[in-house]
């Protein structure tokens, strides 16, 4: 059918909670499980749909938190969501190494990391991570990772 048809997973285990994705690297698996080849897919971030748990509200809206990780890949200093690569059915497609930025993953329009054609049963794995400029302070951000 389309991109209701994409499961995501993270070692075997379907992903139905937010990821905690910290400064290692961490591995998304994409499965196309419809019976239909899908194309043109990619990466980008959008405001988040969850504002975390009671215990660890944000310190803002989810608007300023994807506005924060925008320009964290915006400043040219290491910070942001990276893209480290992407794979399909275990061979690696593309080493990206590119953070989330203005014009690159911030939007549908602007989809990172162009993902192959995925037929049916196909499975593509990103590996991403969340860096922290050392002269930011660190905090919790939330922002919806999004496959299209």
């Amino acid at each position: 059918m389309g991109v209701e048809d994409l499961t995501f997973s993270q070692s075997s285990a379907a992903i139905n909670d937010p990821l905690v994705v910290g400064g290692t690297n961490v591995v998304i698996t994409i499965t196309n499980s419809g019976d239909d080849s899908l194309t043109g897919l990619g990466i980008y971030i959008s405001p988040s749909t969850f504002s975390g748990p009671f215990s660890s509200l944000p310190d803002g809206t989810p608007e300023n938190d994807y506005m924060h990780v925008l320009s964290l890949g915006d400043s040219g200093v290491t910070g942001g969501l990276y893209i480290v690569e992407t794979s399909l059915n275990g061979a690696p497609t593309v080493a990206v190494n590119q953070y989330i930025r203005s014009g690159y993953g911030d939007r549908l329009a602007s989809k990172a990391a162009v993902i192959p054609n995925l037929n049916a049963a196909d499975y593509v794995t990103v590996s991403i991570r969340v860096e922290t400029p050392t002269s930011a302070p660190a905090r919790v951000l939330y922002f919806d990772f999004r496959v299209e």
